[in-house]
């Protein structure tokens, strides 16, 4: 890519054949000179021929792309080597991320714009280097690039590019379709690539060969029976999304993780509580696990229209929901205690002597049976309790209720509200 030629052309293995073929010569070169200071490898005399065997293959495939084959084959037979073998393409693909490289070995990259998933959790975000290489050697102003490098951190995808030549389209497909692209390399192009490069290599080669989701039986089949007429010693195939996680993925992963429901006993323990708040009756019922612990109520309001009622029976399914779900009854408590609509005021409780809704008493009161908590009600063993709320301005004072004697909106008080102008106490003193 970065001198633009695509991975899936003729000067493309061409060239990894060269390169490939300039390695084995002058690792089997160095291993004879090793030999001739420190003699061959153990068991080299019993196993000569077949030695010689397979370093003459290897030069006989690669003497008209590197001529250092010559002088390698004299030295080998003159001394033998020191490794029965010199060479193999090992997975790389973490290593050349500290390397900074977009890809070592023999593949091509995954993507343009890729993911990495975190052992420890989350993704970092890789671009790729070479594309700005590229493009400068295909001749672009820099101002194109430029627009061309915007294009593709905006969409993870060089196709649409602006300025970009069709041409020159090639050179930029990955292993993968990028961003919202429809370009990949065919999984036939790795292959072809593998099978250029390895009669220069002693062992085998560990290359990813990525083929698309919707891959069939039949496509994986043909692709093992091409990696075989092609003479390679191994072949790893990956359809893309074949695991729940993987490493690399052009996208992050949405991962949902659905909560585990808790089951309630199918006969259970609860209580019912009836309270009248600014003279309306409510009855909020309970049930619980065997452990005695929360888990789901029902509110009912008597003499109420249909709307009331429905939705406070709705309001409580969806709170045992999230209890039988795993939601602590705190996060419930914290978020509705002094929510502030009708009706509100008084409240016939032997705990609880006023409230801002009926939330508000519903939760100060489950607070109280099931977490302990006496900071959020009035009285305990027929005692007021001396503990009182974090206080709070008089800009928060619209939000607190009408005195019932002369009219003048209450501050909150401790855990009830008191007027500034009479005195006057709502449920407390």
């Amino acid at each position: 890519m970065s001198i633009g030629v695509p991975y899936d052309s003729d000067d493309a293995r061409q060239m990894a054949a060269e390169i490939t073929s300039l390695m084995q010569a002058h690792a089997y070169n160095m291993s004879a000179k090793i030999a001739a200071e420190l003699g061959p490898f153990p068991e080299y005399e019993a196993n000569k021929d077949s030695v010689l065997g397979v370093i003459g293959t290897h030069a006989e495939y690669g003497v008209s792309l590197t001529p250092e084959w010559e002088e390698t084959m004299q030295n080998v037979h003159q001394y033998g080597v020191r490794n029965a073998q010199v060479s193999v393409i090992a997975p790389t693909g973490t290593i050349g991320l500290l390397m900074d490289c977009d890809t070592t070995g023999v593949e091509p990259d995954f993507a343009l714009v890729k993911y990495k998933k975190l052992a420890g959790g989350g993704y970092f975000k890789i671009v790729n280097n070479s594309v700005r290489t590229a493009l400068e050697e295909l001749q672009y102003s820099e101002s194109q690039v430029e627009d061309i490098l915007a294009y593709m951190l905006e969409n993870e995808t060089i196709e649409g590019a602006p300025h970009l030549k069709e041409s020159h389209l090639a050179i930029f497909d990955c292993a993968n379709r990028c961003g919202n692209g429809k370009r990949f390399i065919a999984p036939e192009a790795h292959i072809h690539m593998m099978a250029a490069v390895q009669p220069f290599i002693s062992g085998a080669i560990s290359k990813t060969i990525n083929i698309p989701n919707e891959a069939t039986v039949e496509d994986v089949k043909n692709l093992y029976m091409l990696s075989w007429k092609k003479g390679l010693k191994a072949v790893a195939l990956y359809r893309d999304g074949s695991k729940l996680s993987q490493p690399l993925s052009t996208k992050k992963e949405e991962t949902v993780v659905k909560p585990k429901e808790k089951k309630l006993p199918s006969k259970r323990k609860g209580f019912t509580q009836k309270a009248k708040i600014d003279g309306q009756t409510i009855f909020v019922r309970t049930g619980e696990y065997d452990d005695g612990s929360l888990g789901e109520i029902f509110i009912d309001m008597h003499k109420e229209g249909g709307i009331t009622k429905a939705m406070l029976n709705s309001f409580a399914i969806a709170i045992s929901i999230g209890l039988q779900h795993g939601v602590p009854l705190e996060e419930f408590v914290d978020k509705f205690t002094f929510t502030k609509f009708e009706p509100s005021g008084r409240v016939d409780h032997p705990n609880i002597k006023f409230s801002t809704s009926i939330l508000d008493y519903v939760f100060r009161m489950l607070a109280l049976e099931y977490l302990g908590r006496q900071d959020i009600v009035h009285v305990v063993d027929n005692e007021e309790v001396a503990v009182l709320e974090p206080q709070y301005s008089l800009s928060t004072s619209q939000d607190s209720p009408a005195c019932p004697r002369c009219g003048h909106i209450t501050v909150r008080s401790g855990t009830c509200y008191r007027c500034l102008n009479c005195g006057e106490s709502l449920g407390c003193s």
